[in-house]
């Protein structure tokens, strides 16, 4: 069984606009499409983390036998209430390049739009690896911690989660960890692939910066409406990515 976790090939295909070596990247999505094409051809049973990957794998060799196994997620039932919380906040490994990404064009282009209206706002990025340009962005408002032992207070200290992501590929485990704690979130449709996210149901998906920063915005100002996203998010997680869940579309494979 080959597990692909996510579709390299795909995730750098989508990071070439966004690269200061586009030729580099076409050359490394060149050679893990040969690699995972090879590995899924070799394999009784190929393993992808979301529908859409599934269809993608299909269409390269529809003989192949592809089946779907997403994230698991645990459930963190005591979430802590809205009015016990503030800030923005991000999570993710920067030695993976749509991170980076993500942070600096939401700082750049989304965070003074949301401080216009939230002016003592903060965004708090928490992450391993965390390179140069992301620590240099510190500031009375933007706080680049770092790694950190243990997630757990930022996700239950947190109002917003954000994913501004422009590329990358597979199912984003930072969404599916934040809807774990009830912790809503603010994404975009990058983020949001595969994982059945329904806009202004279970989550808040933009692309634009205007419309993302709006999104922030009501989330933050919206009582209400924040708990019904907390409580949205954690259904759909306990539904579909849950131990239980996931166990049913697991445990055939290997019968």
């Amino acid at each position: 069984i080959y597990d692909t976790v996510d579709l390299h090939w795909v995730r750098f295909e989508r990071g070439i606009p966004f690269d200061d070596h586009p030729d580099r990247l076409a050359k490394l999505a060149d050679r893990y499409h040969r690699i995972e094409m090879s590995n899924a051809m070799a394999a009784d049973i190929t393993i992808a983390i979301t529908a859409e990957e599934k269809h993608v794998l299909l269409e390269q060799d529809p003989t192949l036998r592809v089946e779907l196994i997403p994230n698991v997620h645990r459930l963190f039932p005591c979430v802590t209430p809205v009015s016990a919380r503030q800030d923005l906040f991000f999570i993710g490994g920067f030695n993976h390049a749509p991170n980076v990404d993500a942070v600096l064009y939401f700082v750049r282009d989304i965070l003074p739009l949301v401080s216009e209206q939230l002016p003592e706002i903060r965004f708090n990025i928490v992450g391993s690896d965390m390179p140069d340009k992301i620590h240099a962005l510190e500031s009375s408002q933007i706080n680049p911690v770092g790694y950190v032992p243990d997630v757990t207070s930022w996700f239950e200290q947190s109002r917003v989660f954000v994913s501004p992501l422009r590329h990358g590929a597979g199912m984003k485990g930072k969404i599916g960890q934040s809807l774990s704690y009830g912790l809503p979130v603010v994404t975009s449709r990058i983020g949001a692939e595969g994982m059945g996210l329904t806009h202004e149901v279970d989550a808040l998906i933009a692309d634009e910066p205007a419309a993302f920063a709006e999104a922030i915005v009501r989330l933050y100002t919206d009582d209400a409406f924040w708990h019904r996203m907390s409580v949205a998010g954690q259904d759909l997680i306990e539904r579909h990515y849950s131990k239980e869940a996931v166990a049913s579309m697991l445990l055939p494979l290997l019968a």
